[in-house]
């Protein structure tokens, strides 16, 4: 998968759990649902540079408590392709 090289290939590799669960609550968006561990993740977020130009997520902030991280991101791109 050439989009986890560089930065994307940290955020995968380094600050996501093999074991995360990632929700996104749209009905009618083409990466709805539930997407559970680190692989499902990788390979929806893999379809977004063909879906939206000028994609791009920064981390706002995180908060981590024993083993439970909250992480705030806001994640931005230019139209539905």
């Amino acid at each position: 998968m050439s989009y986890l090289k560089g930065r994307h290939g940290y955020f995968f590799n380094e600050l996501i759990d093999d074991n995360y669960v990632w929700t996104f609550p749209e009905k009618d968006h083409p990466l709805s649902g539930a997407h559970t561990r680190k692989v499902a993740m990788m390979q929806n977020f893999a379809k977004s540079p063909q879906l939206w130009g000028n994609f791009k997520v920064t981390l706002d902030f995180m908060i981590a408590e024993g083993n439970k991280v909250f992480k705030k991101i806001n994640a931005s791109a230019e139209g539905w392709i």
